[in-house]
């Protein structure tokens, strides 16, 4: 079916027939987005259509779960107004168009910072609040990362962008070099304490609104080493912090989570997280190689070279990783 065919076939479904839908900026999945005027449901505001790939009842049913789990927790998601499993469709709250990404290079510092410690809080509220135990139906405490996952997406990286965007020729020896530092690398980042992630949670996907964030883009959350949305945040490829405010941010942290776990995480806190970061970095390096390569988007190409200035900066730190 055509998209127009579909969007009027959605909106008679809403009951509207003459709703316009306006597209709004995607991400990196095959989903679309349009926000659309408060016919459907009377509201007195505009809503946001999300359009999955048929078939979308199991992504939609997930989006669905983690909506529920992280409002109970008291986390601030998009309301949900209406779905259509069979359809492919989710109505949800207007946030705006105004992500943390913008606030990077618009607000001073300290503005920013402010808005860097409410991410960190809700990140801590998220780790705290959203354990097995109370969450049983979220599908989030019933899937994690493992040691397989990560090594996947760091040969990723050598596919798409090492070998697919650099069009670089990797010989079985380094090939070798490189699998046995990845499983290294791996290895450590699967050991560290799990807790709950939002998988996704850099400055594209919170959303600045009222003077507070939103979460977006939360259907894949799953159980995964503790640094790792810390990670996302900080060490974000779209967002560039200064070394000082990055320093500063994991200080914050640290301190918050040690009070609450004991003291025995802070010895290992720095290599927990420069380990994980060596990982979503090259993650991060992998997909932005693959959707220039599989789905030609230039875009995301611009930020490879952020990407291995920080990764070399932190390998600087440990020089066994360079031998």
């Amino acid at each position: 079916m055509k998209l127009d065919q579909r969007l009027k076939a959605i909106f008679r479904e809403m009951g509207s027939s003459t709703e316009k839908a306006t597209p709004l900026a995607g991400d990196a999945s095959a989903r679309r987005f349009f926000r659309v005027g408060a016919q459907p449901l009377g509201r007195g505001k505009s809503c946001v259509l999300i359009l999955f790939p048929l078939p979308a009842r199991r992504e939609i049913l997930r989006y669905l779960l983690q909506s529920i789990c992280l409002q109970h927790a008291g986390l601030p998601v998009p309301d949900l107004y209406q779905s259509g499993l069979d359809s492919g469709f989710l109505l949800v709250e207007d946030c705006g168009d105004d992500h943390l990404q913008g606030a990077v290079s618009s607000l001073p510092e300290g503005d920013l910072r402010d808005l860097y410690l409410m991410a960190l809080d809700l990140l801590l509220k998220m780790q705290k609040e959203i354990v097995p135990e109370r969450y049983p139906d979220s599908p989030a405490t019933h899937m994690a990362f493992d040691r397989k996952t990560f090594n996947r997406e760091l040969q990723h990286f050598l596919t798409h962008t090492i070998e697919g965007y650099y069009k670089a020729r990797i010989s079985p020896e380094d090939r070798d070099t490189f699998s046995g530092y990845f499983s290294l690398v791996c290895r450590e980042v699967i050991s560290q304490p799990m807790v709950y992630c939002h998988r996704d949670y850099h400055s594209r996907n919170l959303m600045v609104s009222g003077g507070r964030l939103r979460l977006i883009d939360f259907q894949d959350a799953r159980m995964g080493p503790y640094t790792y949305d810390l990670v996302s945040l900080l060490e974000d490829p779209y967002a560039d912090l200064s070394p000082e405010l990055r320093r500063d941010l994991k200080a914050y942290y640290l301190d918050r989570l040690a009070g609450r776990v004991g003291k025995n995480i802070t010895k290992d806190f720095n290599r927990d997280y420069d380990m994980m970061s060596i990982q979503r970095l090259l993650k991060a390096a992998g997909t932005f190689g693959y959707m220039f390569i599989e789905k030609g988007k230039p875009g995301y190409v611009d930020y490879l070279a952020p990407v291995f200035q920080r990764a070399k900066e932190i390998l600087a730190e440990y020089p066994e990783s360079c031998e």
